[in-house]
């Protein structure tokens, strides 16, 4: 109905009525000759209704045929604004270069943003997009999103990786840090256990030393010793070790 209104503004629209002589005979003609009439109400002494700008022409001689008589009512419309500012060229031409400049500033990147990394590390980033060529008010379609991506890793050994987001005038570098490995601790006078971090049911578990205190699929709450650094053999003798494993559980979380 929106796109429908918008062709009727841009085409242009006169509203009329029709007066005595046969109103029905020239409704059916202009309906025959495919001449579309919309808002059509009846009136004393006829019919009123709406048709396109050029439509209206066309009626005229159907008119005269069905002896009634026309009456503009009102005129409405794109073309009809046009001539009434017609002799204020100046008026078209600011319109003009309006136009013009705002596909011109489309096609320019206005805004810059870093996402996935502390301000310390966006503020370098944005530094380096900057010696890149990547600055506000250059083309987009300069860029190349590959290169950029690529110079980033290798300026930055902190990063795991790059996505430069290209979107309307605006430019989104969404980055993952590298999580730091933590330093293996495995001193042979202590003696430690691994627990849950949280509930959950173990899904795998791949041992290097401890005991085992679950299986696979078992449920373990919060604080519970999934791996014991205290071993056992088959004759019952402990030996005391600092447990390390890899353990992986399927946990499940609400986030509003």
């Amino acid at each position: 109905m929106f796109l429908l209104k918008i062709v009727r503004y841009l085409r242009g629209t006169v509203t009329f009525s029709i007066l005595g002589g046969f109103s029905e005979r020239f409704l059916n003609i202009c309906n025959r000759l495919g001449i579309p009439i919309w808002g059509l109400t009846p009136t004393d002494n006829g019919y009123s209704g709406t048709t396109f700008r050029k439509n209206y022409k066309k009626m005229r001689p159907i008119a005269k045929k069905s002896r009634v008589k026309m009456r503009v009512a009102k005129k409405g419309g794109f073309p009809y604004l046009c001539f009434k500012y017609r002799k204020r060229w100046g008026l078209f031409l600011g319109f003009f270069l309006a136009i013009v400049l705002v596909l011109f500033l489309s096609t320019r990147v206005w805004n810059i943003s870093v996402i996935g990394c502390n301000y310390e590390v966006e503020q370098r980033i944005i530094s380096q997009l900057d010696e890149l060529g990547l600055t506000v008010g250059v083309a987009v379609k300069d860029l190349d999103v590959e290169t950029l991506e690529k110079h980033l890793l290798v300026k930055n050994n902190e990063l795991a990786w790059v996505s430069v987001n290209v979107g309307f005038c605006e430019i989104n570098v969404e980055v993952s840090e590298r999580v730091k490995v933590p330093e293996q601790l495995d001193p042979e006078d202590k003696v430690a256990n691994i627990i849950a971090d949280c509930d959950g049911q173990i899904k795998y578990m791949e041992i290097y030393n401890g005991q085992p205190m679950v299986k696979l699929n078992d449920t373990v709450l919060k604080g519970e010793i999934i791996i014991s650094g205290i071993m056992e053999d088959k004759h019952l003798n402990e030996r005391r070790v600092y447990a390390r494993a890899i353990v992986i559980a399927r946990v499940y979380e609400e986030i509003s």
